[in-house]
């Protein structure tokens, strides 16, 4: 059945064979298209929907609602109500519940961060410890290297320093190393002339030369050389002198003068050894002599033997 339209600007009826309004010329609404229905809500109650039609508007309904035009009636629909504030929605979750869940998994990725070294590409991590800074490597064992306020070396315990080894992996002491401490000793020179070398041989370089300073004050560092060479400070100055110019001599030798001039030494086989001496003095290595006499070594380091006759009363260490 075919009712006229009226048009929205200027009220006026017009057959539905026009297109646009007689009056106004404005084009005839077209009705769009009926939407697809929103999906059904659980919560609600569902109501009836109705379709508006143009028509003309005709007189009240019989039941007595509103009519609208054309005489079709007007039904309003009423929206389900609220559910109330405190019963939660069927498949909802409380806010509460959702804050706990979101904290769990928080403190378990942390967890599993912690323990497995680092961040997904294998970083390593570093902690702040007391006065320092630790290293934690991938395998988890600390290295010392980082770790401040660390030290090789300790107090003077009396006989020197103690240096201690540490695992560059694992920080532990390997093992410990006791450097003992400088021994000294007062002497003095038994020599109208020496010479003070940069080494315990002939051939070193000499470092100072002593005339007319027999008696003069000097200190001995540690012990002699197995050929008798000592370790000196004179004057300020450091070098090593033969042991047949300090006085007293160190325990396990002795030092003598010649009767007469330079003394003679011979070897095992009976033979001289022409190697250098010094001048009259010799330096003994035993106590007592033997057979074939006094046990001498010379500066250059050869053995040889003074016959007890040649040589004065020696004084030992």
């Amino acid at each position: 059945m075919s009712h006229v339209w009226t048009c929205a600007a200027c009220a006026t009826a017009n057959e539905p064979t026009e297109s646009s309004c007689v009056v106004c010329h404005i084009p005839r609404p077209v009705a769009p298209p009926p939407a697809s229905p929103p999906p059904a809500d659980p919560t609600r109650v569902p109501v009836a929907s109705t379709t508006w039609t143009p028509a003309a508007a005709g007189p009240p309904s019989p039941g007595g609602a509103p009519a609208g035009q054309g005489g079709v009636p007007l039904v309003t629909a009423t929206a389900a109500p609220e559910p109330p504030a405190s019963t939660p929605r069927r498949g909802g979750v409380p806010v509460a519940a959702l804050v706990a869940v979101v904290i769990l998994i928080a403190a378990v990725a942390g967890v599993v961060f912690l323990t497995s070294g680092g961040g997904d590409d294998g970083s390593d991590v570093s902690a702040d410890l007391d006065d320092g800074n630790a290293y934690v490597d991938d395998a988890g064992s600390v290295d010392s290297s980082t770790v401040d306020d660390t030290t090789s070396e300790y107090d003077d315990y009396g006989e020197g320093d103690e240096e201690y080894n540490l695992d560059e992996e694992t920080g532990t002491t390997l093992e410990t190393t006791t450097v003992p401490a400088e021994t000294t000793r007062s002497a003095r020179l038994f020599a109208g002339d020496a010479k003070l070398r940069s080494a315990p041989s002939l051939t070193a370089s000499d470092v100072a030369r002593f005339t007319g300073r027999d008696g003069a004050a000097l200190e001995v560092i540690g012990e002699p050389t197995p050929e008798g060479w000592y370790h000196v400070r004179i004057d300020g100055q450091e070098g090593y002198l033969f042991g047949v110019f300090v006085l007293p001599p160190a325990p396990g030798f002795c030092v003598a003068t010649s009767v007469d001039g330079v003394p003679p030494v011979w070897d095992d086989h009976g033979e001289p050894i022409p190697d250098e001496k010094s001048g009259n003095k010799v330096l003994i290595t035993s106590s007592v002599p033997d057979s074939g006499g006094w046990s001498v070594v010379l500066p250059g380091g050869r053995s040889g033997h003074v016959l007890a006759g040649d040589l004065t009363q020696p004084v030992c260490g």
